[in-house]
């Protein structure tokens, strides 16, 4: 239901980002869920706006390959899955230390 009602508001308000607990935080208790959700939300329009300066510099300098980024778990993602969820960029230089620590 939630993604149902995340797609009509934003075909009515395209503007207005929608960030879902469900999307971001898939956990059963409401606490983690509410407080990732409400630090996505107020991290993404920023976030959104860096990345996007960022690729459009990559791109200028020429750069061909695809970005990607790395995440609070320590895995990768891309620039488009950042700028809906930057949340999960937030804890990637500790993660990336410890990952890459010998």
């Amino acid at each position: 239901m939630s993604k149902t009602v995340a797609r009509t508001l934003s075909d009515l308000m395209p503007d207005i980002p929608i960030t879902l607990s469900s999307e971001v935080c898939p956990e059963i208790r409401e606490y983690e869920r509410l407080s990732t959700a409400v630090a996505n939300a107020y991290v993404r329009p920023t976030m959104e706006g860096y990345l996007s300066r960022l690729e459009i510099g990559l791109q200028a300098i020429g750069l061909t390959s695809p970005v990607l980024l790395m995440t609070s778990s320590g895995g990768l993602t891309t620039l488009e899955s950042a700028k809906q969820q930057p949340i999960r960029l937030v804890e990637s230089g500790p993660a990336g230390g410890a990952i890459l620590r010998p």
